[in-house]
């Protein structure tokens, strides 16, 4: 029996490559061989062969850890299991994962695995979501000034000079083919998983396991009106408001009338809109393997 383990050293201040190699060390003590491979450093070919054929690929570190794991684990044919060592950790508290070493090895050893939706765009998956606008501009402009790990304090500051920015540029969306927005501003949310940053949770009633992308957009033209829906988003009030859509399909197209920043699973990932092109994004279900905490 094996697992291979995949760490970002940049995670938890330090701490996640420290966890990584206890979570080696308590496997080693259990008769499960493993191997460490870190983020950056390792390859994602590297990763697949030495994956190939374990029980569990392990990922210590955060959400954006979750996400460079997704294509290794498909095409090694392994689930995934978060220990959770990042900002967030939102793949972790959608399925009750713990940084604790007993409840990995158990995990390890129950073998107990669940098949979930994966979204893709423009060639890559999603774990929990991607998002075009405001809160994406926030993600690329604490992406460009990280050094090393990040906590919630460092998007304070982003939030706040976004937030009081002026009107956000325009979006038509159209899902399953269908239009559902036409050339209004605001922000729009593809997630794949209910969880989301700071515990706004917009996308409430989305679940991994049923096909479909649920889509908010939040539509807003008032500098601070971002802060206004973020406290509505808190509370679960938003999808009350007037002008406020919640759709759900299986594929989504996206264009702007000029370039806006989009994050995927909480990582910056490019502009989309005038010579970045359109955004499409689609659901693969069942594409993923998760395995399950062991709870006997």
């Amino acid at each position: 029996m094996k697992a291979a383990i995949l760490v970002n050293t940049r995670s938890g201040r330090g701490g996640a490559e420290l966890l990584a190699e206890s979570v080696a060390g308590a496997l080693g003590a259990a008769g499960i061989d493993s191997q460490i491979f870190a983020l950056g450093s390792s390859s994602p070919r590297q990763i697949v062969e030495g994956a190939r054929g374990g029980r569990a690929l392990i990922v210590v570190g955060g959400d954006g850890t979750v996400h460079a794991a997704l294509e290794p684990a498909i095409e090694a044919k392994l689930p995934i299991y978060h220990m959770p060592a990042g900002t967030e950790n939102l793949f972790a508290r959608e399925f009750r994962m713990r940084a604790a070493l007993p409840g990995v090895v158990n995990a390890v050893r129950a073998g107990l695995t669940a098949s979930v939706d994966l979204g893709r765009v423009r060639g890559r998956p999603f774990a929990i979501m991607c998002s075009v606008g405001p809160d994406a501009q926030v993600i690329h402009e604490v992406a460009a000034r990280r050094g090393g790990s990040v906590s919630r304090l460092d998007f304070a500051g982003p939030i706040a000079r976004v937030a009081l920015q002026g009107r956000p540029s325009r979006l038509s969306v159209w899902v399953n083919g269908h239009a559902v927005i036409q050339n209004r501003p605001g922000l729009l949310l593809i997630a794949n998983s209910r969880r989301y940053a700071l515990g706004q949770d917009p996308a409430r009633r989305a679940r991994m396991d049923d096909g479909l992308l649920d889509i908010v957009f939040l539509p807003f033209e008032a500098p601070g009106a971002m802060l206004w829906w973020m406290a509505l988003t808190r509370f679960g009030l938003h999808d009350r408001m007037g002008g406020a859509k919640y759709v759900r399909g299986k594929s989504v197209r996206v264009e702007s009338d000029r370039p806006l920043p989009l994050q995927i699973d909480g990582e910056a990932a490019g502009f989309v809109g005038a010579e970045h092109g359109p955004l499409e994004a689609a659901i693969e279900p069942g594409a993923l393997s998760v395995l399950l905490p062991d709870t006997s």
